[in-house]
């Protein structure tokens, strides 16, 4: 049984017609669950990045889905794999189940009796043998959490995988799930919605041969925390356009820059720890980035041939990246949430090291619209989405992904 798929297929529309490329990757599970991490890059320029079901950003047509959700169907599974990925928009507060002026933070206990667990391990690029452990495949009981202790039935699941310190996971319970990406809550549904753009605090009761056990806090967005601990508050000062950083895989060696191979000894990607970054101007160090990428080959000029996720552990606060969007910001970065993150390689050796120029910047002011991709927006979403179903009405679009998956 393999547990990592990566795919990278045409999308359709529903009349049939190639509009873009969707790429990405599945860390599978036993009973056919996924946590997957991908974009749709669309010919039109607009690209959508998904976590899991939860649409995370979206460009030129298709901002007014960030914060919504896509749902698949799939019509042939793999080996001819084809499915309909209906984009939904985020649903109105008032029609959330959410208690939208509840900002009690809420915990959960999950343990791995009962659950799933599986080591991810590294390959040898010397004879394609299993290496160290770098991650773990995890499907852990949640329990309800209340002053005298954990319920003793479990009411959901929490279930993602984990590359070095970095995750990806799902908490889901009765109507309602949370998708996190590291401590990040990307997105709440149902219940839980009030806890969108909020962090968790994870508290180790038990992590040895018996099982482990944690405690999980989920809070609402506001609530700032840093290294794990919640601080009085964000710098309230404006950020600058824009802060850069180098960085260089070669000036620490408490650092790790490694490849990411698959069964066959090919790379597919690569992971990093505690590479330091240091302030453009002066050298001085400022902080460490940690993460990995899954890398694919071009499908056209434009595409981005990676998909990422990187946490920056700075003086100051943290940075959680998506691919190359800033998904959340604490302490003195939180005017950041929801910004960009650039990266542009300067060198790269034959023997791993590497330096880079990573380049952070705020979310532009949303009350200001250019009008030119306001009408070029209505126009393409008029033309390419709305008119080629009557199926399809205001808040979904629809699209067709066709083709191969690549087993990385």
């Amino acid at each position: 049984m393999f547990i990592l798929k990566g795919f990278q297929s045409p999308v359709k529309n529903v009349t049939g017609d190639i509009i873009g490329s969707t790429q990405g990757f599945d860390f599978l599970f036993p009973d056919g669950g996924y946590n997957r991490n991908w974009k749709i890059i669309l010919d039109d320029g607009s690209q959508i990045d998904v976590l899991n079901d939860a649409i995370v950003a979206g460009t030129v047509n298709y901002k007014k889905y960030i914060g919504g959700s896509i749902d698949e169907v799939v019509e042939s599974p793999d080996p001819n794999y084809v499915a309909q990925m209906t984009l939904v928009e985020e649903p109105s507060s008032s029609s959330s189940s959410a208690k939208e002026d509840d900002d009690e933070p809420s915990t959960v206990r999950i343990t791995a009796e009962g659950g799933f667990y599986q080591a991810i391990n590294d390959y040898s690029a010397d004879d394609n043998s299993t290496g160290p452990q770098i991650g773990e495949l995890f499907q852990n009981q949640v329990y309800a959490k209340g002053k005298f202790g954990a319920s003793s039935l479990p009411i959901g699941m929490n279930q993602g995988y984990c590359i070095g310190p970095v995750c990806n996971r799902v908490f889901s319970s009765g109507n309602g799930t949370l998708t996190l990406l590291d401590d990040a809550i990307v997105q709440g549904t149902g219940p839980y919605s009030r806890f969108t753009g909020g962090s968790i605090i994870q508290n180790e009761i038990a992590n040895n041969t018996e099982g482990y056990v944690a405690d999980v806090t989920f809070y609402v967005v506001g609530t700032d925390i840093v290294d794990g601990d919640i601080v009085d508050g964000a710098d309230d000062k404006a950020p600058p356009s824009e802060v850069t950083f180098l960085l260089n895989s070669g000036t620490d060696s408490s650092s790790i820059y490694a490849p990411l191979l698959n069964a066959d000894g090919q790379q597919i990607g690569e992971r990093f720890e505690s590479i330091p970054l240091l302030a453009s101007g002066t050298g001085e160090s400022k902080g460490t980035i940690t993460g990995y990428c899954f890398n694919f080959p071009p499908m056209n000029e434009t595409d981005k041939a990676q998909n990422c996720n990187r946490r920056l552990s700075l003086d100051g606060g943290d940075l959680t990246v998506f691919n190359d969007i800033i998904v959340q910001g604490t302490g003195s970065y939180t005017q950041y949430t929801d910004g960009k993150f650039q990266e542009i390689v300067v060198s790269k050796g034959e023997d791993l090291v590497y330096s880079s120029r990573i380049t952070l910047t705020p979310p532009a002011d949303s009350t200001t619209v250019d009008q030119t991709e306001q009408d070029y927006d209505d126009d393409i979403i008029a033309s390419d989405i709305e008119s080629s179903s009557n199926t399809v009405s205001s808040g979904l679009a629809s699209l067709v992904v066709v083709g191969l998956s690549l087993i990385l």
